[in-house]
């Protein structure tokens, strides 16, 4: 087979099968919604078990909305036809979690008690953006117990997520910033670029082990 056809066709896999996934998660759920990195904070910041919230707050991810005003990236902007990047949905669709890699915000959000939004444009590239909505799986009795979390929906292959952004349509790709093992050079590699956000916890490093062993027969 033709080697542009199959590139074409891993790339589309990439891209397609998340969607068609969260659509079955879904279907039928209209109450379903974000809820935004302050709410994860309250159970995912404790040093015991990895500290996730606050690895999250010091990585870029954090920063993808502030990185939009810096001024690289205003000029990348106008290069592109862009007035404001911090206000352009096609800036915005990677660069925070309430576009949800699409040109128009989520509308299922969860409100505080004073009616402001949990979730917002400001808090960059957040949780929701790799593990999907957490009211499917936020819920104490859902979250302390981590098969059942995964089964009410909580997305554990973040590698479908990264694609979505990093690739050939960013204005900031470059395609030879990754070396594999063999030497060749890549846009993106998941591996590595997972050791420079990776936010684990210790205790369910043991279950998530027996799950991929599991999986594997």
């Amino acid at each position: 087979m033709n080697s542009k056809i199959v590139k074409t066709t891993i790339s589309l896999t990439l891209v397609l099968v998340p969607a068609f996934f969260w659509q079955s998660v879904f279907s039928g759920q209209d109450e379903i919604k974000f809820v935004g990195a302050g709410k994860c904070k309250i159970c995912h910041n404790k040093a015991e078990d990895g500290a996730q919230f606050d690895i999250w707050s010091k990585a870029n991810h954090s920063n993808a909305f502030e990185v939009l005003g810096t001024p690289e990236a205003k000029e990348t902007a106008k290069k592109m036809g862009i007035e404001d990047a911090q206000k352009s949905p096609k800036c915005l669709k990677c660069h925070s979690t309430v576009y949800n890699w699409t040109e128009q915000p989520v509308k299922n959000i969860e409100m505080k008690k004073d009616g402001s939004p949990r979730l917002t444009v400001e808090e960059g590239v957040s949780c929701e953006s790799c593990h999907w909505a957490g009211s499917l799986y936020s819920p104490k009795k859902i979250m302390e117990d981590y098969e059942a979390s995964v089964k009410a929906g909580m997305n554990q292959n973040p590698q479908e997520s990264c694609v979505k952004c990093h690739n050939e349509e960013s204005p900031g790709w470059n395609k030879e910033k990754y070396t594999l093992a063999d030497g060749t050079k890549v846009g993106f590699d998941f591996a590595q670029a997972w050791e420079k956000i990776k936010h684990p916890n210790p205790k369910l490093v043991p279950i998530k082990a027996a799950r991929k062993a599991a999986d594997k027969k």
